[in-house]
């Protein structure tokens, strides 16, 4: 995942796999989907402003999805 400043979103997000949270099989896959859509529109808005400490906060909470994802593997 990667911040593109110019249209201020994440690539490979909101798109694919992320974006069509139907095609996900696993349920850990289904809530990294999920918490990703959620934090992609978050910290956005976030980046826009220039709220990094705000843009963190909600990065940070994709650890436990993130965590719970690889953990099925």
């Amino acid at each position: 995942m990667t911040l593109n400043h110019n249209c201020g979103c994440f690539s490979g997000v909101g798109s694919g796999i992320a974006g069509n949270v139907r095609v996900l099989g696993e349920e850990a896959e289904k809530h990294l989907a999920a918490a990703l859509n959620l934090a992609q529109s978050a910290v956005a808005a976030d980046l826009k402003t220039e709220n990094y400490a705000q843009a963190m906060a909600h990065l940070s909470k994709l650890r436990a999805p993130l965590d719970a994802f690889f953990e099925t593997r």
